[in-house]
């Protein structure tokens, strides 16, 4: 499955037909791209088998899975997914936030830097294991959920899981460029993977009186939209579902 997936894309089917030539004439970007790929769907088969066996997905897979994202979209830009434009010429680029418009400048400033952080913070936050639950209140299960975060003692490697990404993504975004752009477009697809499914999960709880999704479900459409973008992720959770 692998060598007919490198043979599809780095002959340019990435895009449609019309501009495969030219993407296939872009060896470094079709060649990122499928590393990116090749890695998530090997991250993707194991966390799948596991979930058959064991009914969970572990983090094991989808926190370092979501690292490597992050960390192909800043180093790899060209790792992307491509889009393609009519021209003339026909040309190729990578897919990110505001595609198919012009990157916006001001998603170089440092508000969007605070989003990009923020959006890391909370996802290692949620990632904390603890007791959370409101059948007794608002107040108590926030108590509860306090007291479960201090006495199981998880939060130091979760802060640590916090700090050193949020470095890394000032690092870029100082950088800028492709490298931000690139990176931006990452948090958010994690972000709107995650915050998707997390709403179902929300919506389906309150609805429905019972787990509807399992928390594994939410780190695993993030891990997808790291690697994917936010667009991608749409296509992905519809075609799923």
């Amino acid at each position: 499955g692998l060598a007919a997936l490198y043979g599809w894309e780095s002959t340019g089917h990435l895009v449609p037909a019309w501009a495969s030539t030219t993407l296939a004439k872009m060896p470094a970007h079709t060649h990122a791209q499928f590393l990116a790929h090749a890695i998530l769907i090997a991250l993707m088969l194991v966390a799948t088998f596991i979930d058959f066996d064991e009914q969970t997905i572990p983090d094991s897979i989808t926190i370092p899975g979501t690292l490597l994202g992050l960390l192909f979209a800043a180093f790899l830009p060209a790792s992307q997914l491509p889009q393609a434009g009519p021209g003339p010429p026909v040309f190729v680029q990578s897919l990110l936030l505001t595609s198919p418009y012009p990157w916006l400048p001001t998603l170089d400033g440092w508000r969007y830097l605070v989003i990009g952080c923020s959006i890391i913070a909370i996802w290692s936050f949620s990632l904390v294991p603890a007791t959370a639950t409101l059948r007794q209140g608002v107040f108590r299960g926030i108590t509860y959920y306090i007291a479960s975060i201090r006495r199981e003692f998880y939060w130091p490697r979760y802060v640590l899981l916090a700090a050193l990404p949020i470095a890394g993504t000032i690092i870029v975004w100082r950088i800028g460029g492709p490298h931000w752009e690139s990176l931006l477009t990452s948090l958010i697809g994690l972000a709107f993977g995650g915050g998707l499914v997390w709403a179902v999960r929300v919506v389906g709880r309150i609805s429905l009186q019972r787990e509807a999704m399992g928390f594994g479900d939410v780190t695993l459409m993030a891990m997808i939209g790291a690697f994917l973008g936010w667009k991608a992720v749409l296509f992905t959770v519809a075609m799923s579902s």
